[in-house]
């Protein structure tokens, strides 16, 4: 067997896996997988999932993972662990996750698992769901919490640190994306 290098624009394990999957459905159909490796590479970062900006706060050099466009266990999951991967200190900024059914409120507090395993430092969560979530965490990780993102930014703009990698994920509905756009806006966002 041949062997191939995977190379793909955008972060995440989960990126990885998708693009694996691809390759091994090229394959099975003998297709030519250098093409396929090729595209591959070429993939364009789409607003909302995954883009990493650089943000300048205050002097402040921060690393915004945007994976605002939309949010399911599973996805946040995935955007946790890639959070997870930085040796900075590791905020999330977390907004409901919808369209759940009945078992909503326990979906939103199993994410705390996660946020534990990526040794994630500071939390923020917006919502009434992800209020569910925030009211479990220890307070030293515990760093705000409201309705709506709005007030969030100000908060977090305040507690960062010059290094701070800071993910942002939630459903479309939970206006996630626009404190993304306010932050890149407020604060020189330089696309990575």
């Amino acid at each position: 067997g041949k062997s191939y290098r995977i190379e793909i624009p955008l972060s995440g394990a989960h990126h990885i896996e998708n693009a694996a999957l691809v390759l091994l459905t090229v394959y099975a159909q003998n297709l030519p997988l250098e093409t396929c490796l090729n595209i591959l590479k070429k993939i364009n970062k789409v607003a909302g999932r995954g883009m990493i900006y650089t943000l300048d706060i205050d002097g402040k050099k921060i690393t915004l993972i945007d994976e605002s466009y939309n949010a399911n266990p599973v996805s946040m999951a995935a955007a946790i662990r890639t959070l997870g991967g930085y040796a900075s200190r590791k905020i999330a900024v977390l907004g409901d996750m919808l369209e759940l059914g009945q078992d909503e409120l326990g979906l939103h507090a199993d994410i705390y698992d996660d946020l534990v395993h990526a040794d994630v430092d500071k939390v923020y969560g917006c919502g009434p769901r992800m209020k569910t979530l925030y009211e479990i965490l220890p307070k030293e990780m515990a760093a705000g919490w409201a309705v709506e993102p709005g007030p969030l930014v100000d908060k977090i703009q305040e507690e960062l640190q010059d290094g701070d990698v800071v993910m942002a994920k939630g459903s479309n509905a939970s206006g996630i994306s626009k404190l993304v756009e306010q932050l890149k806006t407020q604060f020189k966002a330089g696309h990575k």
